[in-house]
């Protein structure tokens, strides 16, 4: 899987989305603002049916609140069909042809996040950023695949910024300070039901005037059954 943020992305492009608004169920509008991250994973038919996957492009947008309650400020994550391979290379193809290829399956990794996110907005939890709504549509003429999914997650943005590529930069003094924010963090969330399963730096939020950690990203994840014990090899999973 590709990941990449990009001033004109071939799924995402500019003119499409910078600018433009959508509204939620809650009756909010949003404006796009800015693209921070793209990927994309294309798969073959065969695995798609195997894995229960399908082929699909993400993006992760800052956004602005134009209309109704909420922050000024959100994420918007953005999940569209993509071709499966080897139809890939489809995309100049008239909009009937590529319509053939919409599918009504979803990546469990989306239902999966909205599941997680959910629960830890019920079950207040200050370590993960708040779900504040969620929309299905039907992709466009214009789009990869006509009638295809298009599926969006509207979330609080969290202050700070991502650790990926700046914590080993840090000064001891300040990567103690993430160590023991990220431990009341990971501590938090385990109180809350849920245990982050993907354990990377890359998910990892610092604010830093706050001396706050936030885990986000919650694809995958475990509910907690019984007591999980803090053990300072978590810092070594997460790369801390």
């Amino acid at each position: 899987m590709a990941s990449h943020p990009s001033e004109e992305s071939k799924w995402f492009p500019n003119g499409l989305w910078i600018g433009k608004k959508i509204r939620f169920p809650d009756d909010s509008i949003w404006r796009y603002d800015s693209c921070v991250s793209e990927s994309e994973a294309q798969e073959t038919t065969s695995m798609c049916e195997i894995d229960e996957v399908e082929s699909e492009a993400r993006a992760v947008f800052l956004a602005s609140r134009m209309h109704g309650f909420g922050p000024n400020r959100a994420i918007i994550k953005v999940r569209l069909q993509l071709a499966r391979i080897p139809q890939t290379g489809t995309e100049d193809e008239p909009a009937v042809v590529r319509a053939d290829q919409a599918v009504e399956t979803f990546r469990d990794s989306f239902f999966s996040e909205l599941e997680g996110l959910t629960h830890m907005r019920t079950a207040r939890c200050s370590s993960a950023p708040m779900i504040l709504s969620h929309l299905t549509q039907k992709q466009a003429d214009y789009e990869p695949v006509p009638n295809g999914y298009k599926r969006f997650i509207l979330m609080e943005e969290v202050p700070g910024s991502s650790l990926a590529g700046k914590y080993h930069r840090f000064s001891m003094a300040e990567q103690n300070r993430v160590r023991a924010a990220f431990k009341i963090a990971w501590k938090d969330a385990i109180k809350c039901g849920l245990v982050h399963g993907d354990e990377r730096i890359d998910n990892l939020i610092w604010d830093s005037d706050a001396s706050k950690c936030y885990l986000v990203d919650w694809e995958w994840w475990d509910r907690v059954i019984q007591p999980i014990a803090w053990n300072d090899t978590r810092f070594l999973a997460w790369d801390l």
